[in-house]
């Protein structure tokens, strides 16, 4: 993409299948906990927390604190999107790049270890670098700062709304990664009216020719408005 320095990148849901281990792991503890709830209604209640504490009131700490044990060592060893690596190691003769999640540090790690990514990115900001997550622009205004760069040097690449809104309130691009797969969690068509969105790819060997379309879609103008640190 002309004039871009650095391509940010969402880790959840974007490079690994992660939204999968968790359903996985949801299903499992919900049933351990005597909730009567199906595949497919977790699904379709993903990140909806008001909902998870619905389900158990006062046990939802123990909900949470169960299912992060049972997923620390499988986000550890998360499977990678088809295609991801090769993108990755091509982009990174010609771009910066970052990682923008609400991960912990210490699963981030370990997972781009085991998937060989580790040495690809130059800057990682994971969940404690700000003291407040996407969808506010704070962590993406935080790796801005480690690139000294600005936000119309980079672009973002993401697959969720919280992903759309924190690069869009600082009028950075987004490219939107919408596999068949997502559409048992998100609701996809809403999704794609997010204004910063440039272009979508539904696989990552799709994702240079999207990256190279955009060259005349990147300048924004967002009504966004959030407070940065």
């Amino acid at each position: 993409m002309k004039n871009k320095k650095a391509i940010l990148f969402d880790w959840d849901g974007t490079i690994a299948k992660t939204l999968e281990v968790w359903l996985d792991v949801f299903e499992i503890i919900f049933k351990d906990f005597g909730v009567n709830t199906s595949r497919k209604e977790i699904s379709e209640h993903f990140g909806d927390y008001p909902w998870v504490r619905s389900k158990l009131e006062s046990r939802t700490e123990e909900f949470w604190k169960e299912s992060m044990k049972m997923a620390k060592p499988l986000l550890a060893r998360v499977s990678l999107y088809d295609g991801v690596k090769e993108t990755i190691h091509n982009l990174s003769k010609e771009y910066r790049l970052v990682i923008v999640t609400s991960s912990a540090q210490e699963m981030l790690d370990a997972a781009l270890s085991h998937s060989g990514l580790a040495d690809y990115f130059e800057v990682k900001v994971s969940a404690l670098d700000t003291q407040v997550h996407k969808p506010d622009p704070a962590p993406v205004a935080f790796a801005l700062k480690k690139l000294n760069l600005s936000a119309e040097d980079v672009i973002f690449v993401g697959d969720t709304e919280k992903d759309t809104r924190s690069s869009g309130a600082l009028n950075i691009p987004c490219l939107f990664f919408a596999p068949q797969s997502h559409n048992k969690f998100y609701d996809m068509p809403e999704l794609l009216k997010e204004p910063n969105i440039v272009t979508t790819f539904k696989h990552w060997s799709e994702f240079e020719e999207a990256l190279n379309s955009t060259s005349k879609k990147s300048t924004l103008q967002c009504d966004n408005t959030f407070t940065l640190l």
